[in-house]
């Protein structure tokens, strides 16, 4: 019994050391079929989507939009101040009951303006964000025909210094080739 214990023990060594090779060529073979072969891709999100004429149009209008609500605002405000003023000088003449009602109807005149203003903000923005939705959807449909014409795995977007550097031999900027993209459509 002590004479086959020994012999397994002496052989496992020389089992291990015959299977180790083996082992060790089907985990390179392994490593070699499963390393996948990256091809990044970076641009500019912003360079691209400026170099778009439509957001330059949707920004015009929106501008122009913005000025409307700016003069109403200021036409609300104006109109509030003269009401104010008026108060103010005639306030120790009224009596009492008046001149609550009247500080009443300012307050309100006010809570209506602020409420006018918060409104218009929404408004501009809901327009805004509702008016780039398209772009926006254009914008990504270059940057998608364009990696997959290049054979990019990856696209990133290198603005606001979210990629601090870039081996140019490893990833290639694509932002040129998605402006023309989208010029040619």
């Amino acid at each position: 019994m002590k004479r086959i214990i020994i012999s397994i023990l002496m052989a496992l060594p020389l089992c291990a050391a015959a299977q180790n090779p083996i082992i060790e060529n089907q985990d390179s073979a392994l490593h070699t079929q499963a390393a996948p072969c990256l091809n990044i891709a970076v641009f500019s999100y912003e360079q691209c989507y400026n170099a778009m004429p439509e957001v330059a149009k949707v920004k015009e209008d929106i501008d122009a939009l913005r000025e409307q609500y700016v003069a109403e605002l200021k036409r609300a405000e104006e109109d509030f101040n003269n009401k104010y003023e008026d108060f103010l000088e005639q306030q120790g003449k009224l009596a009492n009951s008046i001149r609550n009602k009247r500080q009443a109807e300012l307050q309100k005149i006010m809570e209506e303006n602020l409420a006018f203003k918060a409104k218009a903000q929404e408004t501009l923005a809901n327009t805004e964000a509702e008016s780039l939705a398209p772009i926006k959807a254009i914008l990504q449909s270059a940057i998608e025909k364009v990696a997959q014409n290049g054979g990019y795995n990856m696209v990133i977007n290198r603005d606001n210094n979210t990629v601090p550097y870039i081996d140019g031999v490893k990833v290639t900027d694509i932002t040129e080739q998605i402006i023309t993209a989208l010029s040619a459509n």
